[in-house]
């Protein structure tokens, strides 16, 4: 059985592009509207229209092939018991107990569960905006759960209002191969109420199934060396850390979450 992390959005990616005539490498690193211009000056005009359609669909493609049918059977969350509790505990801890009503979006929640267990008895007097690049998520997701308004766009290409937010949530999601983070940070801060919370999390382990068991390993996959080691978690942690002070977050906590570790300021 092979572990789903192994799977990285860049070999997807180069593979949708080499079934449809171009040969690509895709840098994780690098920004996707970045690789887009840096190859659209390297072929001929008249392949550049194709290119990018296939660019957008290579992207869709890659997201949908990796999480469009993501099981939390082997997700990591499922042997830390309270990591929905501590979410839900540091929400209520900036916007008080209550939290009926409440106005909430999330990045890259998939289809929509991590919500549903993190908000529990609030879930559904709630308000959600759901931003999935995954189409197979997002249609899931109607199904289960129709009070979720769906937006079936990339992170840092998608328009969102300004001060509308109670909650920004974005879980284990913001940091994937060619999001541009500081454009995903700036818009949720924007899209945020005054005295709203953000919240963004680091992935800190995952479920091994390679050898036909369940055996939790502790960090973040790097594709580049196939380990998964916290040295990942530490650096991704500074990213986004670093990201949300440069664009506008005064604060930002971290808070052990068990599965996670969450990035929390206060608008």
């Amino acid at each position: 059985m092979n572990n789903w992390y192994e799977s990285s959005i860049k070999s997807l990616v180069e593979e949708y592009f080499k079934e449809h005539g171009f040969s690509v490498v895709f840098d994780s690193s690098e920004f996707w509207d970045v690789f887009i211009k840096k190859y659209c000056k390297q072929i001929p005009t008249s392949q550049k229209e194709l290119f990018v359609q296939v660019a957008t669909e290579a992207r869709s493609y890659a997201f949908n092939k990796k999480y469009g049918t993501y099981s939390y059977l082997t997700d990591y969350r499922s042997v830390c018991e309270n990591w929905n509790h501590i979410i839900l505990d540091e929400i209520q801890k900036i916007l008080g107990k209550d939290l009926n009503s409440k106005k909430v979006l999330a990045l890259g929640a998939n289809n929509g569960s991590e919500l549903a267990i993190i908000f529990e008895d609030f879930f559904k007097s709630m308000n959600f905006d759901v931003v999935e690049i995954s189409e197979t998520a997002c249609s899931a997701g109607k199904s289960l759960y129709p009070h979720i308004n769906f937006i079936c766009e990339s992170m840092d290409e998608v328009a969102l209002p300004k001060n509308e937010f109670d909650v920004f949530i974005s879980l284990r999601a913001a940091y994937c191969a060619g999001n541009n983070l500081d454009f995903i940070v700036n818009k949720a801060i924007h899209s945020v109420k005054p005295g709203g919370v953000i919240i963004f999390s680091i992935s800190n382990g995952y479920i091994d199934v390679s050898d036909g068991k369940y055996t939790p390993i502790k960090g973040v996959y790097n594709p580049e060396n196939h380990h998964c080691d916290e040295t990942e978690t530490e650096r991704n942690i500074t990213w986004m850390k670093t990201a949300m002070l440069t664009n506008g977050c005064s604060e930002v906590f971290l808070v052990n979450a068990e599965s996670e570790i969450l990035l929390i300021s206060k608008r």
